[in-house]
């Protein structure tokens, strides 16, 4: 038996290998032996750890630049991400399913803030097929959240501040059983906000833990996993049957996102999104599942997975046993879909690798 940790909060962590018998060891070696894409990427990264002060004062400054942001900055970021979500929509469609085409689309951005996905989800479907309903989620300002720049005079859209972690009557767990002992939750409340039930053409699950958010230091480590899982309940209990739900993700190769990807294989049609400047040299992709089948068993059983992983990092955080035999299992299974999947993703990330300032032999420039 092993155990896997939660996603590293740095990218210089993200560089560093696991241990050789840790899950994530175990993909990483099936992926160093068979594809030769990955095993590129396997060498760079180790030149990048080799040159560790480099690479960690590099993206320290980057995400200084992110968490004190002045409102030049904010809009400039804001128009990367809908340069991210047009680039996405052009190689993927995502953002105008074939289940919705002609009778309008239903939205529902979860983490939406600073709302460029959502602005590209308006402007990218075609008009003659009929309006656009976007309503979000997002994390309240005051609580270190993103401000919303989309323009609601062109794009309207209904947004509830929250957290989404937060919403214990969505995950199986009512509100008057959280533990008095566990104070960090003590803001845990009921969901109350969107009826559970099939209603959403387009989901988008784009958040990410923010360092800017304020929360007990307990929760840090498995923060990521929080809210990774609360967006995948939350999405999966309202998306119509034909669907697209579309993901950021980091690390194909991490034992949790090849665990969720062999999963989602099975109820939905899967494509992976790089792209290939803005997110080149970073872990950063997104998973595009359409034709998504929340009512199929494959679904419920991917639904019970979430909520007990949940569960587990809010009310019993620590690192997740998986046994040898489960993960051979998975890659014996899924494998050759992964390498599929994964190898476009890898090249990118390679390709930036080999020129970013922080490897050793890389070119200078960033």
């Amino acid at each position: 038996m092993s155990s896997e940790m939660p996603q590293a909060h740095t990218e210089a962590e993200e560089l560093k290998l696991k241990e050789s018998s840790s899950p994530t060891g175990q993909v990483i070696k099936y992926l160093v032996d068979n594809v030769p894409v990955f095993a590129a990427l396997d060498r760079v990264r180790k030149r990048g750890w080799e040159n560790r002060a480099v690479g960690d004062q590099w993206f320290k400054d980057q995400r200084a630049r992110a968490d004190n942001a002045d409102e030049n900055r904010r809009a400039f970021f804001f128009d990367l991400m809908k340069a991210v979500g047009r680039d996405l929509h052009g190689v993927t469609g995502a953002f105008s399913p074939a289940c919705c085409r002609w009778h309008g689309i239903k939205v529902l951005d979860l983490c939406m803030a600073p709302g460029g996905f959502s602005t590209v989800a308006h402007e990218r479907y075609p008009a003659i097929w009929g309006e656009v309903d976007i309503e979000a989620v997002t994390l309240p300002v005051a609580d270190g959240g993103h401000p919303v720049l989309l323009d609601q005079k062109r794009c309207p859209v209904h947004v509830v501040d929250t957290d989404i972690t937060m919403l214990s009557d969505e995950f199986g767990l009512p509100s008057d059983d959280v533990w008095v002992e566990k104070p960090d939750f003590i803001g845990i409340c009921p969901t109350g906000r969107f009826p559970i039930e099939p209603t959403y053409d387009l989901i988008i699950c784009d958040g990410q833990t923010l360092r800017t958010q304020q929360r007990p230091e307990s929760r840090d480590l498995y923060e990521p996993m929080r809210l990774t899982n609360a967006q995948l309940i939350t999405a999966l209990q309202r998306i119509k049957p034909g669907g697209t739900l579309v993901m950021l993700l980091h690390k194909v190769e991490a034992w949790h996102c090849v665990q969720r990807l062999a999963l989602f294989n099975r109820f939905s049609k899967l494509q992976l999104f790089k792209h290939k400047t803005i997110h080149a040299k970073r872990s950063s992709y997104y998973l595009v599942a359409k034709d998504v089948q929340p009512d199929c068993e494959a679904a419920r059983e991917a639904m019970k997975c979430f909520k007990q992983k949940w569960h587990s990092a809010t009310h019993e955080p620590s690192p997740e046993v998986v046994s040898d035999e489960e993960v051979e299992k998975t890659l014996r299974e899924f494998g050759p879909r992964l390498i599929e999947l994964g190898r476009p993703i890898w090249a990118i990330q390679a390709a930036a690798l080999e020129r970013a300032p922080f490897v050793a032999g890389g070119a200078s420039g960033t």
